[in-house]
């Protein structure tokens, strides 16, 4: 009975260690998780149609289900910053509890491993091996220790293909080669086996339909073939599915691509919020879209060099764009944690601008300034630098409400980037930061300077219509006002 008991001290161990810490969400655990696939919750960054918040409460164009009336542009924008403002601070509390919460909770855990480990190693023959196996590769996969847990998941694949629990196992062994080794190629072995594994799964449960009628106390023929995630086999699916279209779609089979995502559409978890005007597509449209495009998201200067960073960056992207913010930065942060030899300045700069976009969008627009910085100030002469440059300016006018520290950015913009996309909007807002900071007379030289160097830009007629009647009417009312 001694396998017995260990096997009772080690889950015993767990189950003490969710009693106090909770049972800690994967995604938190781990950037790897099947919970934080590209699920399609919010609007990527740029992205048209209506507005909504990464968490998934976002009404389209700010619209309920409740509403009597269409609100006034006034009261959607309040809406907007008011949600912006919750999510800001949601983000931050979570951010500060999260070490306090997840790191005791794992270290409790992780004290179960060595008498699983004892248990297989004393009494090869347990019954309780299946099990004892599997939890053991959970717990190194919550620890990181991911070659160990890949291992240990094989072991399970190999030695029990009837194990419920293989649906797990099989999205994890993805998970962990794909998100957290960064090997394409072992990633899409595996994901040839567990697509394989659906469609015999597929073919014995018609199989035995056919044959036999279920009593209401039979368990269905899949419980055998299950996950815990307590016998949805939609989620395995879904998982399987978009593991699969991920793989495919990185080695640029976007046909394939496409046939996995598509099955795994219907098995898309629901939104936790309701569509009322317009449309936000979801994630996997988003990447649907991109695959049917053969769009690559991420920039080919980045490509270039390490293979394992360049990975990195394209699931960074990949995550971005079907808004799972979350996960991006996390993908970001693998390049900061590679050696600086390994990461050229290209890499560096775009893990840095994903890593602001993702902010942006969660909103963390405090976090997102810096990176937008360090990602011009890490490759100055990459495409978009401009873009970073420009968007630290934006940033910090709408945010941070300062619009001196915004116009000499965009200065910044104009005089390194002159021929870029955003130097003639950068050029005006020189101008309209100055004019709200009650500085006429430099306003009036900012607006002046940006009709002579941008003549065929679109707010140039605004300029002329507007600024500059308003500039004339402050100057004369009040000549010796700031700026005279």
């Amino acid at each position: 009975w001694h396998d017995e008991t260990l096997y009772c001290i080690a889950t015993m161990m767990q189950d003490a260690a969710e009693a106090k810490y909770g049972q800690i969400d994967s995604n938190s655990a781990s950037a790897g998780s099947s919970s934080s696939s590209p699920s399609g919750r919010g609007q990527g960054e740029g992205s048209s149609g209506s507005n909504s918040s990464p968490s998934g409460r976002g009404k389209g164009e700010g619209l309920s289900k409740t509403s009597s009336k269409p609100p006034t542009e006034k009261e959607r924008e309040a809406a907007r910053r008011a949600e912006q403002e919750r999510l800001a601070a949601r983000a931050k509390a979570f951010k500060e509890i999260l070490p306090y919460w997840q790191e005791p909770y794992l270290k409790a855990r992780s004290g179960s491993l060595p008498y699983f480990k004892q248990m297989l190693k004393d009494y090869p023959e347990t019954p309780r091996r299946e099990e004892a196996l599997y939890l053991s590769a959970v717990i190194l996969f919550e620890v990181e220790q991911w070659r160990a847990s890949a291992d240990t998941f094989e072991i399970v694949l190999q030695q029990y293909p009837r194990s419920r629990f293989l649906g797990d196992v099989h999205v994890k062994l993805i998970d962990i080669t794909l998100e957290h080794l960064f090997d394409l190629a072992e990633a899409h072995k595996h994901a040839i086996v567990a697509n394989q594994w659906l469609i015999d799964l597929g073919k014995k449960s018609a199989h035995a339909a056919s044959k036999q009628k279920k009593s209401k106390k039979d368990k269905p023929l899949w419980a055998v073939f299950t996950t815990p995630y307590e016998n949805d086999m939609k989620r395995v699916k879904y998982d399987v599915y978009l593991r699969a279209g991920l793989v495919a779609y990185l080695q640029k089979k976007y046909d394939q691509a496409i046939k996995h995502f598509e099955a795994a559409k219907p098995f898309e978890p629901p939104r936790d919020f309701e569509v009322i005007v317009g449309h936000i597509p979801t994630g996997m449209e988003r990447v649907i879209d991109a695959a049917k495009n053969k769009k690559q998201l991420t920039p080919a200067e980045v490509l270039v060099g390490n293979q394992k960073v360049a990975l990195m960056l394209q699931l960074a992207d990949i995550y971005k764009t079907a808004g799972s913010w979350d996960k991006a930065i996390s993908l970001c942060g693998e390049v900061f944690e590679a050696p600086a030899k390994l990461v050229s300045p290209q890499q560096r700069s775009w893990s840095h601008f994903v890593r602001a976009g993702s902010y942006f969008r969660i909103p963390q627009c405090a976090d997102a300034i810096p990176e937008y910085q360090a990602a011009h100030k890490a490759c100055p002469k990459a495409p978009w630098a401009s873009q970073a440059l420009f968007y630290m300016g934006t940033t910090t006018s709408s945010f941070l409400q300062d619009k001196e520290a915004a116009a000499n950015i965009y200065k910044q913009v104009v005089k390194k980037y002159p021929n870029s996309n955003y130097a003639p909007k950068a050029s005006y807002l020189v101008g309209v930061c100055l004019e709200n900071l009650k500085e006429w007379k430099k306003a009036k030289v900012a607006f002046e300077d940006y009709v002579k160097k941008y003549p065929d830009s679109r707010w140039v007629v605004e300029v002329e219509r507007e600024h500059f009647r308003n500039i004339a009417k402050q100057l004369a009312s009040k000549p010796n006002t700031k700026g005279k």
